[in-house]
């Protein structure tokens, strides 16, 4: 009988490749496993990021020789002008759809699809991007920059050109830190878990799915996630972004409240006692989240 339902489950396996590999081919740029959706993305994310990176490279080159130029401090910009921190920020953004695409394509091809750029996987996360992207182009040079300066002048914060030089430098220089950290958090973690990691939630254990406790997992027991909200955040802080930074804060920590309970939940029947013994020896690594 066992032998029979295994059979049973493989023959329901291939039928269900069959008919996905079918769906790819009649519609290759609906369907999730289209070679054409495939093609676009990756065509889309390799044309902002190139233009966006040899932009980059042409104003830091300039600034660098302006600099160089300069006689006094005083004629110094700051080291990261506006256009230099929305190419770094579509550059980061490139670079990470991008990564997710292809650290699932090595570590778990058998889970690889066109959505694996993870570009479209929610309105929300499109809407974020649109919000974030508006409050950078049109709120902050009409609205933040002069308030900063008008309250740093009559509070007699950063009142001097150097002291406001030192604050738009470490700004997004603090975000950098936030967004590569994280980012690289992310990939690390998917490339430990292997084809353990997806990036929809298992309902049903598959017969090979591992509990994963080794490398980053031995400390942090959701560490793909402690780094994705860390990155977004670092986003919004590299783009001096105060509401969508704040906005980011919050929906990343509601998501994942939810999220995590429910992933918990699922690991915790799926092995019982041995996850809730990992759960005790490892954290979570995002602030304010309890369970």
């Amino acid at each position: 009988r066992a032998e029979n339902g295994t059979i049973d489950a493989q023959s329901h396996t291939t039928e269900m490749n069959e008919r996905i590999m079918s769906s790819a081919a009649m519609h290759p740029f609906s369907s999730p496993q289209g070679l054409g959706r495939t093609a676009i993305q990756s065509s889309i994310l390799g044309f902002l990021l190139g233009v966006h990176f040899v932009t980059l490279l042409m104003l830091t080159l300039q600034k660098t020789a302006d600099d160089e130029n300069s006689d006094t401090k005083e004629e110094k910009s700051p080291l990261w002008s506006p256009l230099q921190r929305w190419c770094l920020y579509v550059v980061a953004m490139c670079f990470y759809h991008n990564s997710e695409f292809y650290t699932t394509a090595y570590f778990n091809p058998t889970a690889l699809k066109a959505d694996s750029f993870m570009m479209v996987h929610s309105n929300m996360y499109t809407i974020a991007v649109v919000v974030s992207c508006f409050e950078f182009w049109f709120v902050r040079p009409w609205i933040y920059n002069p308030l900063i300066r008008s309250l740093s002048t009559t509070l007699l914060i950063l009142s001097d050109d150097s002291k406001f030089y030192w604050f738009l430098n470490t700004i997004p220089s603090l975000g950098c830190v936030l967004l590569f950290g994280g980012l690289g958090l992310r990939i690390l973690a998917m490339m430990t878990c292997g084809t353990n990691f997806h990036h929809l939630i298992q309902s049903h254990q598959k017969d090979d799915h591992l509990l994963v406790t080794h490398g980053i997992y031995k400390y942090l027991r959701h560490p793909s996630y402690t780094g994705w909200f860390y990155f977004t955040i670092g986003t919004q802080i590299l783009l001096g972004n105060p509401l969508t930074t704040i906005g980011y804060g919050i929906t990343g920590l509601n998501f994942f409240q939810r999220r995590i309970k429910y992933e918990e939940y699922l690991l915790s029947q799926q092995y019982p006692g041995s996850y809730a013994a990992y759960c005790d020896q490892t954290y979570i690594g995002i602030p304010f989240l309890s369970f």
